[in-house]
């Protein structure tokens, strides 16, 4: 393969950030569609590619759906995210058509409610041991701290679960299904983090 391995680190892209997208993107195909396949160093390029251009995970996800239903309608299989890059590419189009001129709409999201506020009103029992790093995290964030940092919540997580025979299964599966060049501590902890986070539900503080 020419040029720098997928998982090489990208000028001016943090390898972190592109880990924590390309997971969620993996972990939501599996989650909401049962969707798993062989995933080589071609597609983790691909993916790879989303993260520079900045394409929006509402867009990836729409794409994801639209292609599973397609697929399963005409008994088409899915083989690797080369699939999903037409569909991809057309609609953030199509995003970045619709958003010209009409400035940042993001506050439209504050419509469906403070997703912090709707955690804490539910907080998840197995979480009590990280309550005070979960209140500190909202206190700052109420208090306009701008560069909040989430590792004490990160760290207290993958020890809280260290041992969590749920997440050891879902992570083994997860990494078989990776190319053996893709196999690293960095990826293995993001994928951990992200699947705790969806499973209780915990929201994004510094968003």
């Amino acid at each position: 393969m020419n040029g720098p391995s997928p998982v090489d680190a990208k000028p001016g892209v943090d390898q972190a950030d592109d880990y924590d997208y390309i997971i969620k993107i993996i972990w939501y195909l599996d989650l909401q569609f049962g969707v798993r396949f062989f995933i080589t160093p071609r597609d983790f390029d691909l993916l790879c590619r989303w993260r520079e251009k900045r394409i929006p995970l509402e867009v990836i996800k729409e794409s994801l759906a639209n292609v599973v239903s397609r697929r399963r309608a005409r008994t088409q299989p899915i083989t690797g995210f080369a699939n999903f890059n037409y569909e991809v590419k057309k609609n953030f189009k199509g995003f970045l058509e619709l958003t010209v001129g009409e400035g940042d709409r993001s506050d439209s999201s504050s419509e469906a409610g403070d997703p912090v506020e709707f955690f804490f009103e539910g907080f998840p029992q197995a979480l009590e041991p990280l309550r005070p790093v979960l209140e500190n995290l909202k206190a700052q964030r109420e208090a306009g701290v701008e560069e909040l940092s989430t590792e004490a919540l990160d760290e207290g997580l993958l020890r809280l679960f260290a041992a969590d025979g749920e997440l050891a299964m879902k992570t083994a599966v997860f990494l078989n299904s990776l190319a053996p060049s893709l196999r690293n501590p960095k990826i293995e902890r993001k994928y951990r983090l992200n699947y705790v986070k969806g499973k209780f539900k915990i929201p994004d503080f510094e968003e």
